[in-house]
C-alpha cells in the first residue's frame, strides 16, 4: 500500500479516537492500531518481518536500550510537564484531558493493551513502516518526514500538550531506532513508556 493512502487511512482513525467519537476508545484504538498494521506489513511484508528478528547475542542490549531509554523519556516528561504546568496555564487542564482517555476503563485490560497491540503496533507502524521506507527513499528529510507524519496525526485533537508530547516522543524514538536500528528497542520503549506514564505513574 501506498504510503500516503495509509496515512491517509491513520489520519481517518486517530481523528475519531482524539474527537473522541468513540464507542470504546481502547477497543477502537487496538482495531485501529490492527487494520494499520495489516496494511503496512501487506505493503511490504518480508521487510517487516526480518526487522522483529534478534541475534541471540544482541538480546541483552536490546533489553538494557528499552528499558533506560522508557525511563529516560519518562523522565524528560516529567520535567517537562513541571515545567509547562509552572509557565502555561492551559497546560495542567490539557494534560488532564489526556488522562480522561482512560477514566471508566479496566486498569488491567489497559495494560494488557497496551502490552501486546498499541505499543508494538505503533512501533511496527511509524518506525518499522514510516520511517524506514521514508529514510530509504529520502534520507534525512524523510526521517524528519517521519516525525511530522507522527505528530501530525495528533494535532486534530486541538490539544496543545498532547502535540507537543507527540512531537516529543516522534523525535525521541525516531532518533532511537535511527541510531540502533532495532525495533525491538523501539517497541519495549514505547511500551513500557506507555504502561509506566498512562497506568503506573501518571504525570499527573
Amino acid at each position: 500500500m501506498k504510503l500516503s493512502l495509509l496515512y491517509l487511512c491513520a489520519l481517518f482513525l486517530f481523528g475519531f479516537l482524539f474527537l473522541q467519537i468513540t464507542f470504546h476508545f481502547w477497543v477502537q484504538m487496538t482495531l485501529s492500531i490492527i487494520l494499520l498494521c495489516t496494511l503496512a506489513f501487506w505493503g511490504r511484508p518480508r521487510a517487516l518481518v526480518q526487522q522483529l528478528v534478534i541475534p541471540a547475542n544482541r538480546l541483552r542490549f536490546v533489553l538494557v536500550m528499552g528499558i533506560s531509554s522508557a525511563l529516560l523519556l519518562y523522565g524528560l516528561f516529567y520535567i517537562g510537564n513541571y515545567c509547562a504546568t509552572s509557565v502555561f496555564d492551559f497546560a495542567s487542564s490539557q494534560v488532564k484531558t489526556v488522562y480522561h482517555f482512560k477514566s471508566n476503563y479496566s486498569t488491567p485490560m489497559i495494560i494488557i493493551l497496551l502490552a501486546t497491540i498499541i505499543g508494538p503496533g505503533e512501533e511496527l507502524l511509524w518506525r518499522g513502516f514510516f520511517q524506514e521506507t521514508l529514510q530509504k527513499r529520502l534520507g534525512l528529510f524523510g526521517f524528519l518526514l517521519s516525525i511530522a507524519a507522527y505528530t501530525g496525526i495528533h494535532i486534530v485533537s486541538g490539544n496543545l500538550m498532547l502535540i507537543a508530547a507527540a512531537a516529543l516522543c516522534g523525535l525521541f524514538w525516531a532518533l532511537l531506532y535511527r541510531r540502533f536500528n532495532s525495533l525491538w528497542i523501539n517497541i519495549i520503549s514505547h511500551t513500557l513508556w506507555d504502561i509506566t506514564i498512562f497506568v503506573l505513574f501518571p504525570i499527573t
